[in-house]
């Protein structure tokens, strides 16, 4: 047996230390690389009516002129948070400016019309008729 300091061995206490140490690291290193939160994900958290208004500031504001793979991860996240909360309304609209962004970065494009169309159709499918008209005017 190890060295007994006071009924505890030296091997106890050292395996004391290096879990101490261990879990230490652990938490810096968990608060060292932070979780940014997207910048749509506030929206969940407001009424369904003003939803749309502040999407469509945070696009113009946040998105709308930012470099391709912000607005990219940004977007895509977006579309995941309005499937999540199963709102039709901002899932169309999320669609919208998804194409939006893919045409002002390659122009008039086949995969901006395919993102315009499908926030068409989700709206269609919603009856939502004034987004059903905004997506298709959109949509050329």
């Amino acid at each position: 047996m190890f060295l007994n300091i006071s009924g505890h061995s030296l091997f106890n206490i050292s395996l004391r230390f290096l879990l101490r140490k261990i879990s230490s690291l652990i938490f810096s290193l968990f608060f060292y690389f932070p979780v940014q939160a997207g910048v749509f994900d506030s929206l969940a958290l407001i009424p369904a009516e003003n939803r749309i208004n502040k999407a469509e500031e945070i696009y113009v504001n946040r998105i709308r002129l930012a470099d391709s793979a912000f607005a990219i991860k940004e977007l895509n996240s977006f579309l995941a948070m309005a499937s999540r909360i199963n709102d039709p309304l901002l899932q169309s609209v999320s669609y919208s400016m998804f194409a939006d962004k893919i045409a002002r970065l390659r122009g008039y494009n086949e995969q901006s019309v395919r993102f315009h169309l499908r926030a068409v159709s989700i709206a269609q499918t919603n009856n939502l008729a004034l987004a059903t008209a905004i997506a298709e005017f959109k949509a050329g």
